[in-house]
C-alpha cells in the first residue's frame, strides 16, 4: 500500500513537476524571508542590549579625555566614550603566531557579554573571543610574539596576559575579524583590557551612541545618521585641531624649558669661569 502511494506521488510530481518546482520555491522563499526577519530582529535586540556605537571617531594623533568630554556635551549624545585599540602578533598554543587586535574595556558603549570565567581585575589580565578560545583557555596566557616591531609592544604594559574569561563583542558579529597589515595580513580574534594594561597616554579613538533606538537596517536610522554626519564631521576635525595644537604647546613648552636650562647652565658655566681666572690671577 505504502510502495503504490510512493509510486503515485512521485508519477504526479513527475507530470507536473514545474508546478511542484514552483510551490516548493515558494516554500524555500517564505522560510527565507521569515529566516532573515528573526534574525535581524534578534541582532537589533542584541546590538541595542549591548549599546553598539553609532560613531567611531578616528584620528592619527590621538584623542584626550579632554577631546571626550567635549564630545560628551553635544546634542542627542546618550553616551561618549574614548578607547585604545591595537593589533598586535601573539603565540597560540602549538607556538604559532597570530594576529590578534587588543580593545581596551569600555563601560557604557560597546558593552561585553560574558560567556565564561570573569571580567579583568588587574592590568596583566584580559578577556577572549568566545569564538576563537575555549574555556580550557581561561587562566593560561596570551603570550605577545618577540617578533612583533618595537613600536607595537610599546604600546603595551605587559609583555603576556592571563585570560580571564570568554566574551562576546558587539563590534564583531560577524565570523570573520577583519584585515591588517602585520602577519599574515588576517586578524584571528580579540581581546580585551583594562586601559592600564595599554601603554600609551591618549585614546586612539572615541564611540559615540546616540540618544535613540532606532531598528538596525531602518529607513528612520538611516535618515537620522545621514542628517548628523556633516556636523559630527565638522566636531572631530575640531577636537583633531586641539589636540594637534596642544601636541605643539607642549611641545614648544619643553624646548623653552630646555632652553632655559641651556642658559642657567652656560650662565654658571662662566661665572665659574670668571672666578677660576680671578683665583688664577690672585695667586700671581
Amino acid at each position: 500500500m505504502k510502495s503504490m502511494m510512493k509510486r503515485n506521488t512521485f508519477r504526479e510530481i513527475k507530470k507536473s513537476f514545474g508546478r511542484y518546482f514552483a510551490i516548493l520555491a515558494i516554500i524555500a522563499l517564505g522560510v527565507a524571508l521569515f529566516s532573515g526577519l528573526k534574525i535581524t530582529h534578534s541582532a537589533d535586540v542584541y546590538l541595542k542590549d549591548l549599546q553598539f556605537y553609532d560613531y567611531r571617531l578616528v584620528s592619527t594623533l590621538g584623542f584626550t579625555e579632554e577631546n571626550v568630554e567635549a564630545l560628551a556635551e553635544k546634542e542627542d549624545v546618550r553616551a561618549a566614550e574614548g578607547a585604545i585599540s591595537a593589533e598586535i602578533l601573539y603565540k597560540d598554543a602549538g607556538e604559532n603566531e597570530r594576529v590578534i587586535k587588543m580593545h581596551s574595556i569600555t563601560e557604557k558603549v560597546n558593552k561585553l557579554k560574558l560567556v565564561a570565567g570573569e571580567m579583568p581585575q588587574s592590568a596583566d589580565e584580559c578577556v577572549v573571543d568566545s569564538a576563537l578560545f575555549s574555556e580550557d583557555a581561561i587562566g593560561s596566557k596570551l603570550v605577545l610574539s618577540e617578533n612583533n616591531t618595537t613600536d607595537d609592544l610599546d604600546k603595551f604594559a605587559y609583555k603576556e596576559y592571563t585570560i580571564t574569561g570568554l566574551v562576546q563583542s558587539p563590534c564583531y558579529i560577524q565570523f570573520e575579524r577583519g584585515n591588517t597589515s602585520i602577519g599574515n595580513g588576517r586578524i584571528s580574534g580579540f581581546a580585551y583590557i583594562l586601559k592600564d594594561g595599554f601603554a600609551v597616554d591618549y585614546d586612539t579613538e572615541i564611540y559615540i551612541k546616540f540618544d535613540e533606538d532606532y531598528d538596525i537596517y531602518s529607513d528612520e536610522y538611516d535618515s537620522y545618521m545621514d542628517a548628523k554626519e556633516a556636523d559630527w564631521e565638522a566636531y572631530t576635525k575640531e577636537q583633531a585641531d586641539i589636540r594637534y595644537e596642544k601636541i605643539v604647546k607642549d611641545a614648544q613648552d619643553e624646548l623653552d624649558e630646555k632652553k632655559e636650562e641651556l642658559e642657567e647652565k652656560r650662565a654658571e658655566a662662566e661665572a665659574e669661569l670668571e672666578s677660576a681666572k680671578q683665583q688664577l690671577t690672585d695667586g700671581e
